[in-house]
């Protein structure tokens, strides 16, 4: 129940669920009646369940030790923290581009399948999208024309150009024939 306390019985229940390896925390805690958050014990908890298994060997000192040691090691064996990298956009600064196949639509024209892929251009300060359908396999032709069109539209050429890697572009992928091997 949200509010009320948990009682030392409910603590040494809980305990003594952990104790076994077949119980994970979530089971525990769901057994001695309280939740998985509860069941985060606060170093001051283990404080407490130290000073009554080993009265005289545990004083008052020993807590900031032990709220130190808890804090290294849920850093080092706790959950998995979230990692964001915060990027600063600048306007003019970057365009990006990549290509989608589009041929998994399978779209029609005239009853035939139109195989084709988008050139796709971004800039990435402000989200503003050029995209042109390119027909065929060969990027190394549609990129200049697909970037200078980009540019065209958008008024302007941002100090920076990137795009992966347009290797597989250059011809679809054929799995059925043996890798090739460059000498």
């Amino acid at each position: 129940m949200a509010g009320t306390p948990i009682t030392q019985q409910q603590v040494n229940l809980y305990m003594s669920y952990r104790k076994n390896p077949k119980h994970s925390q979530v089971n525990a805690a769901a057994k001695a009646s309280f939740s998985e958050r509860t069941a985060l014990l606060q170093p001051i908890t283990l404080f407490e369940v130290l000073i009554e298994k080993a009265p005289d060997k545990v004083d008052q000192s020993y807590l900031r030790t032990l709220q130190r040691k808890v804090k290294r090691w849920r850093a080092k064996h706790g959950r998995e923290q979230e990692v964001i990298f915060l990027q600063r956009h600048i306007p003019g600064v970057m365009g990006i581009s990549d290509y989608t196949w589009m041929n998994k639509l399978k779209i029609t024209l005239a009853g035939e399948l139109f195989e084709h892929k988008l050139y796709d251009y971004r800039l990435v300060y402000s989200g503003w999208t050029y995209v042109q359908a390119c027909l065929g396999a060969d990027s190394f032709e549609s990129l200049p024309s697909g970037l200078q069109n980009a540019f065209w539209r958008s008024g302007g050429v941002p100090a920076a150009h990137r795009t992966d890697s347009l290797s597989g572009h250059g011809r679809k992928a054929d799995h059925s024939a043996p890798p090739r091997t460059d000498p």
